[in-house]
């Protein structure tokens, strides 16, 4: 069995030779995509539509989110305050989930990126994000009211 050598490389060569492996995996993926038309790069989504009733919460949120766990939280323990206020939760990392969160940003106008968002009834009132109960869950509270009809 032949014995391998030991090559020792500067801080400066590695930093170089990474580097270089960089710029050769960029130029892989680049050139992967160059071949072929835009057309069949990008896919075309019919967004869903996003109408909800008038006196409906619809809250989009992802299971790995604190923030989200704790809009969820609130919606539980007070749900007996909101009257006949229809709770929808929606999970964006499910493909149709994540339809319907576009389709709802497109809809009222705010920026998608971030959750938990709450939807108020068919206003267009909306909040992105979730602190505590005394600060958003009483912002929460004022939208229901609203739209408990």
């Amino acid at each position: 069995m032949a014995k391998k050598a030991k090559i020792k490389f500067t801080r400066k060569q590695s930093l170089i030779a990474a580097a270089a492996a960089a710029v050769l995996a960029v130029g892989a993926i680049s050139a992967s995509f160059s071949g072929s038309p835009k057309a069949e790069r990008v896919q075309e989504v019919q967004l869903p539509d996003f109408t909800p009733a008038a006196n409906e919460l619809v809250i989009f949120y992802i299971d790995t989110c604190p923030h989200c766990h704790t809009a969820k939280e609130f919606i539980k323990k007070n749900e007996k305050k909101f009257g006949k206020v229809k709770i929808t939760q929606v999970n964006v990392a499910t493909p149709e989930g994540r339809a319907l969160y576009f389709a709802a940003a497109k809809a009222i106008g705010f920026q998608p990126g971030g959750v938990p968002v709450a939807v108020f009834g068919n206003t267009g009132d909306h909040i992105l994000g979730f602190n505590n109960d005394e600060t958003t869950g009483k912002a929460y509270e004022a939208f229901l009211k609203k739209i408990n009809k």
